[in-house]
């Protein structure tokens, strides 16, 4: 364990023999006592002390560490500082894959949001759904390969694609086979690579990532719209256009 790690575990252990006390019936007398208070519930309590179980045990594990608390860092207001924590940069990473009609984009990002490779590749539209599947996971693979990551360090996998989806990752025929080239058995076929593969309609996705960080960001409901238009060849143009109600 490094010395930033056994830092991390002293202070973990301070903090949560502190709050422990302060959920407890105990310290939540002397606050009544104090300040005039009226104590938390048992129900609550029990809560409390299951999250201070459970943060000691992820910072423990080093799947957590402590920053420095609001006031330390300088953002802090009034009230006690929240304590605060982020996950450790070194558990593993997660891929996106943008399979299209004729691209794939693949994009491996770790736990705290840094893309460590992103590059997209223009593919034959007309390929097999066999041919298909086989240049995703090499693209996948180059990806890999460049991020120099181990297929052990995948924690999970979304990759969108062009068709709908149910809930196994599967689409339907399509008359022309045009969901089974964009999507060609990549639920099957990327089941081993990672503990959690999702395979999601791309508008679905777009509208979950206007959502968390594109212009809907705050707004309760809203709408989506991917319009699609050949303007050259290399692919289709997109456009998001979100409107919160």
């Amino acid at each position: 364990m490094s010395v930033a790690s056994e830092r991390d575990a002293e202070t973990a252990g301070l903090v949560k023999a502190y709050f422990e006390y302060v959920a407890s019936a105990e310290g939540q007398d002397a606050a009544a006592e104090a300040a005039g208070s009226a104590p938390i519930s048992d129900s609550l309590r029990e809560q409390i002390t299951t999250a201070i179980d459970a943060i000691d045990t992820l910072v423990r594990a080093e799947v957590l560490h402590e920053l420095p608390n609001a006031r330390a860092a300088g953002s802090y207001r009034a009230g006690r500082p929240a304590r605060r924590f982020v996950l450790a940069s070194d558990l593993g990473v997660v891929i996106g894959v943008d399979a299209g009609d004729n691209h794939v984009a693949v994009t491996i990002a770790d736990l705290l949001d840094r893309t460590l490779v992103h590059h997209r590749t223009d593919i034959d539209s007309t390929q097999s759904a066999s041919t298909r599947r086989a240049t995703i996971l090499e693209q996948m693979e180059q990806a890999l390969a460049e991020a120099d990551v181990s297929h052990e360090s995948i924690l999970a996998i979304c990759v969108g694609v062009a068709a709908p989806v149910n809930r196994a990752g599967i689409s339907p025929p399509h008359p022309d086979g045009f969901w089974e080239r964009t999507n060609p058995g990549l639920a099957e076929a990327l089941a081993d690579w990672a503990p959690a593969v999702e395979i999601k309609n791309d508008a679905q996705l777009a509208a979950i990532a206007e959502g968390s960080v594109g212009a809907a960001v705050g707004c309760r409901d809203y709408v989506a719209l991917l319009a699609g238009e050949e303007v050259d060849a290399n692919g289709p143009a997109r456009t998001e256009a979100p409107a919160c109600d």
